[in-house]
């Protein structure tokens, strides 16, 4: 899949996800979520969690079809829902600066309660976005991420 294809999927999947419930305020204003799980539906068990939506480009990019953009750096209980719902473990690759660190210890503790939960840590202030698909290949999968093919 090129990248190409990938984009129409921001808008269409927020139809899906708010369908039947009269109301666009089913889930809060936090997309990419449902937007990446329906890229993500393809059956691995793994999914990469990054906070932006270019850190959900890049690592997409690099080969991991299943990866989940917060838009932000909370994990709300309809997103969380969808996450365990279609995914046995996740690997956390927030950004490397102080709240990207303490964001990812608490979801990492409401998650791993469920499922298995892996963290990459970024050096101080680096992003996912900043980093060249080889190292973030080389991160991921140290850390279980499979790359797909796309």
């Amino acid at each position: 899949m090129q990248l190409a294809d990938w984009w129409p999927m921001v808008v269409a999947p927020w139809t899906e996800a708010s369908r039947g419930t009269g109301s666009r305020q089913a889930l809060p204003n936090r997309r990419c979520c449902s937007i990446c799980i329906a890229q993500s539906r393809s059956g691995q068990s793994t999914v990469v969690i990054v906070e932006g939506f270019f850190d959900c480009l890049k690592v997409f990019q690099a080969g991991f079809a299943s990866v989940v953009a917060l838009m932000g750096s909370a994990l709300y209980e309809p997103q969380r829902r969808l996450l365990m719902q279609n995914f046995r473990q996740i690997v956390l690759m927030l950004d490397g600066d102080a709240p990207g660190r303490r964001v990812a210890a608490i979801i990492s503790e409401r998650l791993s309660e469920d499922c298995s939960v892996r963290i990459v840590q970024l050096g101080e202030d680096i992003q996912p976005d900043r980093l060249s698909e080889p190292v973030l290949r080389e991160l991921l999968a140290r850390e279980g991420g499979q790359p797909e093919i796309h």
